[in-house]
């Protein structure tokens, strides 16, 4: 399993609690997990990204791609939709998240 989950908003949403939020709670769950941070804007209102990737196994690097966006603004969904994979996950794995 690798997964990507990319938060994406305006400064000042949360992104970044949110993302720290979902490291602890993977990493407590024993998968290995990577977090990344976009900054195009640290003004309040600016867009910004928090990328969580978890896996399996070993993670050495983030990812360009997204295989979950969380937008909480029209913009980061309009700027950020075409990174987003479009693989499907089988059940069984995407309930075991």
């Amino acid at each position: 399993m690798d997964l990507n989950i990319r938060i994406a908003g305006e400064a000042g949403q949360g992104i970044q609690t949110t993302g720290d939020l979902l490291v602890d709670s993977f990493a407590s769950m024993g998968l290995y997990v990577l977090s990344t941070q976009s900054y195009m804007s640290r003004i309040r209102g600016g867009m910004n990204w928090y990328d969580v990737r978890i896996s399996d196994e070993r993670i050495t690097s983030g990812r360009e791609d997204a295989d979950l966006l969380v937008a909480l603004t029209d913009e980061a969904l309009q700027t950020l939709r075409p990174v987003v994979t479009s693989r499907k996950w089988p059940r069984t794995r995407a309930a075991r998240l």
